[in-house]
């Protein structure tokens, strides 16, 4: 809206800050900024497009699940953030992978499944690719992105020596940002671009380690065994509900707000109401399950 809104405070500026990089537009929509917007759409997005695909019948049944999640990833392009392309891309991915073994285990034909198998031997190319495109990505593409880099390579390195002068206990609510971060406009704010970092600076690194087992565990009580990897409902569910913790945490390293606090943890509570790995099957009196 170049042109037509006239900045003329730091404010108001601020609030636009985030809004364009290059002269793209960083969509945001009502969150409130583009990486929380790419965050939620990748969570959710990997957990609809795993109901979808490990439906019994993922073309039928399954279909607007993953035709919603698939548009959910396909819209973090649209947030123009080098990290959510990156993070949504590889845990898809994942998943696909996990379908396509589930589906060779579900093959009558040990020797096509055993023929199938060997095309996963190029996901080490892939990966190699992958990796080679993800560090064109993080180490920017123009001036701008490059400097994004620096700021956050600089706020990581404050971030990690600041730890050490109080490990324990931390400097305080609202603190880590000026212990650790990156100056931002001459010093009026600051910025830190990964929240498990931040934790440590506010509330010490016994808070930040109960904070990611929260996520961390609860991603490994969803967890399918391998025994358990079939198209169904419950493997989707679950499989979904790993998906969406494990990308969480992997987000959280690349930024540092908050605003989904609420939601993933009643999604933690929701799912302590869901069937484990753990979980043990009770015997009917006829002998099923």
């Amino acid at each position: 809206f170049e042109g037509l809104l006239q900045v003329d405070n730091l404010s108001t500026g601020a609030a636009f800050l985030n809004d364009i990089r290059d002269g793209r537009y960083r969509a945001k929509g009502t969150f409130q900024h583009p990486l929380v917007l790419a965050h939620f759409l990748i969570s959710f997005g990997l957990l609809f497009t795993s109901i979808g695909i490990f439906h019994p019948k993922p073309w039928k049944g399954g279909l607007p699940w993953w035709l919603l999640g698939m548009s959910a990833l396909g819209g973090v392009y649209f947030t123009n953030t080098r990290s959510g392309l990156s993070i949504g891309l590889l845990f898809l991915i994942i998943l696909l992978t996990l379908r396509y073994l589930a589906w060779l285990k579900a093959m009558r034909s040990r020797l096509m499944s055993s023929i199938l198998a060997l095309q996963l031997l190029w996901l080490p190319v892939l990966m190699i690719v992958g990796v080679y495109v993800a560090q064109e990505l993080v180490q920017g593409r123009t001036m701008e992105e490059r400097s994004s880099t620096s700021s956050r390579m600089i706020a990581l390195d404050h971030g990690l020596r600041s730890i050490m002068d109080s490990p324990l206990i931390g400097y305080g609510i609202g603190m880590g940002d000026i212990k650790g971060g990156v100056s931002l406009g001459g010093g009026v704010g600051f910025s830190m671009d990964n929240l498990f970092l931040l934790q440590a600076l506010d509330n010490g690194i016994p808070a930040t380690l109960l904070l990611l087992a929260v996520f961390g565990v609860s991603a490994w009580r969803m967890l399918p065994h391998w025994s358990e990897l079939r198209p169904s409902s419950d493997v989707g569910l679950r499989l979904g509900m790993t998906m969406l913790f494990v990308s969480t945490i992997a987000m959280y390293g690349v930024y540092a707000l908050s605003d989904l606090f609420e939601l993933f943890f009643v999604l933690v509570a929701a799912l302590l109401c869901l069937p484990g790995r753990n979980a043990k099957r009770v015997a009917s009196p006829r002998g099923g399950r």
